[in-house]
């Protein structure tokens, strides 16, 4: 199936433009714990931005 390759390199670039958008975010959970008074909402996003961060970082070393 010849179009699967073209459809996975699409995949894996929206993926990677993902991580790009939101790997700043990954730092405003962060500033919560310096906030928490006007941020507390978004500790819970704390989990979440720290895999985003880790995902930037291996979106450096892929290929694509």
């Amino acid at each position: 199936m010849p179009f699967l390759f073209p459809l996975s390199l699409l995949l894996l670039s929206l993926l990677r433009l993902l991580v790009a958008v939101s790997t700043p975010l990954a730092f405003v959970p962060l500033l919560s714990f310096f906030f928490s008074h006007y941020f507390s909402p978004l500790l819970y996003l704390l989990p979440l931005s720290v895999l985003f961060f880790f995902l930037s970082f291996l979106s450096l070393s892929l290929p694509f």
